[in-house]
């Protein structure tokens, strides 16, 4: 298990090195936001594509599936945990949201990755209940909820603003 945890930090690694390297690969100092976001985008990118990773290794099926939806031993855990019950828990279209951000995470600046993180919401239909769409800055709020770490008042604010029931 350990094994596998290590090459999913390896793919961590590689997806970090599929960026086209525009603008400021640091994302603003190590402690920044915007450095979250960008590792936020990165782990969320590196996660549901370590499938991909595998398949190229050879492997006909993916081991150690936990991996795709959870991986602790990282510091951006709670945080992608948190994007992605964003994504499962408004049954957004997965494979879309992915497309989105992998794309933005490759060819945009790293300090610009809540953009992107913001885009693949949209892209994945993000709606609120009353089928409206939420403004950017519910979005942007979304995102900031889901770097900050608890999973509670994230879910209690998509309840209050019309997200969830």
């Amino acid at each position: 298990d350990s094994d596998a945890d290590a090459m999913a930090t390896f793919w961590h690694e590689i997806t970090h090195n599929r960026h086209k390297g525009l603008g400021n690969a640091n994302a603003g100092g190590k402690y920044s936001k915007t450095r979250r976001y960008m590792e936020l985008a990165n782990e969320f990118v590196a996660r549901k594509t370590l499938p991909e990773f595998y398949k190229v290794l050879g492997c006909k099926k993916t081991p150690h599936t936990q991996y795709i939806d959870s991986r602790s031993s990282t510091g951006y855990n709670e945080m992608v945990t948190n994007y992605d019950s964003v994504v499962k828990g408004l049954k957004l279209k997965e494979t879309k949201v992915l497309d989105a951000v992998r794309k933005h995470l490759f060819t945009e600046d790293y300090i610009k990755q809540k953009e992107g993180l913001r885009l693949g919401l949209q892209a994945g239909g993000i709606k609120k209940l009353d089928g409206s769409k939420p403004t950017t800055a519910e979005l942007n709020k979304i995102i900031e909820l889901c770097e900050s770490g608890s999973r509670t008042t994230l879910n209690n604010w998509l309840k209050t603003n019309g997200f969830t029931k």
